[in-house]
């Protein structure tokens, strides 16, 4: 499931680099669990896309 989360838009000439900082909670990886009957963040690897087409950057968090 994709879901956005933060965004900063970023315009760079070639060449050029920026430090951008985004903030994830973690309780925004979280979602309605009917079996437990409350909301969980699963323990496993959830991966950040940072870019837009046609170029995206993976992440992986744990």
């Amino acid at each position: 499931m994709r879901q956005l989360r933060d965004f900063a838009r970023v315009t760079l000439d070639p060449g050029m680099s920026a430090r951008v900082t985004l903030r994830l909670r973690t309780d925004e990886l979280a979602w309605w669990d009917e079996a437990v009957g409350a909301m969980v963040v699963e323990d496993a690897t959830h991966t950040l896309l940072v870019g837009g087409p046609p170029l995206t950057y993976a992440w992986w968090a744990r």
